[in-house]
């Protein structure tokens, strides 16, 4: 396998992509995760793009590759909605030498900073693994504000816009102030990528000067259970059903790889020979799980 600064053929693109197309893309790509191969040398920011918030197979297989990655250079571990206004409660975490007080305040802080309230037992899981092995935490995302949340502006193109500019001027100045760190970043997979309709924040660190690496997830949620359940909730809806194409790259490639019969395996696909139309530089596939872990609640008595 080529290194991460080889030069790569160029992949045929279909446009738009179409299911044929991607389930014949991941039977030539498919190969086993490598992290070394991924992260390379020369990116000092590596996006992490969950393709869920609420899925706990992402956090769990960050969690236990994080001395991996750690091996491989990263000094610093960050998480969407980690509000900057949090950092003091971040550094008391890490200052305390047994579990207690500090991280039972900083579990809170996060659940009022509106976030992911199904994971958080699992964000603060990888957490503490970071905290063990000596990694670095950052608060870098734009302090939470409910009246924004409510009225839909935080997840406007416009609000998405405003914190990935937020995130990119905190990591410059952090990376003025600490020039020889790099930093792994994990956030929703419509912060970072090469064909999102928005600014993206790894768009934005590149055109500043900082070289990066974005690597998202699919998979996870199983294939028969989505479309399931997306047509009880589209059914006599005006909502327009999500469509697996160009602007959905993930859903895309997670039902390729479901229907080229690798829904059960962990693997990754290099998407660099796509080049400008490249989703991502690296997707990571993990097993497909039997039910969207939030909608399977719906389902239960």
């Amino acid at each position: 396998m080529e290194t991460i600064n080889d030069n790569i053929e160029v992949a045929e693109v279909k446009k738009p992509f179409d299911i044929q197309w991607a389930i014949d893309f991941v039977k030539g790509h498919k190969n086993p995760v490598d992290y070394r191969y991924m992260v390379g040398d020369s990116a000092q920011v590596i996006f992490f793009g969950e393709s869920d918030h609420s899925s706990s197979s992402e956090k769990n297989e960050l969690r236990d590759n994080l001395q991996q990655l750690k091996d491989l250079g990263i000094t610093h571990l960050a998480l969407e909605r980690f509000d900057s206004n949090v950092q003091p409660f971040v550094d008391n975490f890490l200052k305390e030498k047994e579990r207690g007080v500090a991280r039972i305040r900083l579990g809170t802080k996060l659940a009022l900073s509106n976030w992911e309230k199904t994971t958080l037992k699992e964000y603060l899981q990888l957490l503490d693994e970071a905290k063990r092995i000596g990694l670095g935490l950052l608060a870098i995302d734009k302090p939470f504000d409910k009246s924004l949340q409510d009225s839909g502006y935080s997840k406007s193109d416009a609000g998405i816009i405003e914190r990935n500019e937020y995130w990119s001027d905190v990591l410059v100045d952090f990376f003025k102030k600490n020039p020889n760190t790099k930093v792994a970043i994990v956030c929703g997979a419509g912060h970072c990528g090469y064909t999102l309709p928005i600014q993206s924040c790894n768009r934005l660190l590149e055109s500043r000067g900082i070289p990066t690496i974005v690597i998202n997830f699919i998979g996870v949620t199983n294939v028969p259970f989505i479309d399931w359940f997306e047509n009880i909730l589209y059914e006599d809806s005006p909502m327009e059903k999500p469509q697996e194409n160009m602007g959905n790259y993930q859903r895309l490639f997670g039902r390729a790889s479901y229907d080229a019969g690798f829904s059960k395996e962990g693997f990754m696909l290099d998407l660099r020979s796509l080049q400008n139309e490249r989703p991502a530089d690296f997707f990571i596939h993990l097993p497909q799980i039997e039910a969207h872990p939030t909608m399977k609640l719906l389902l239960e008595d």
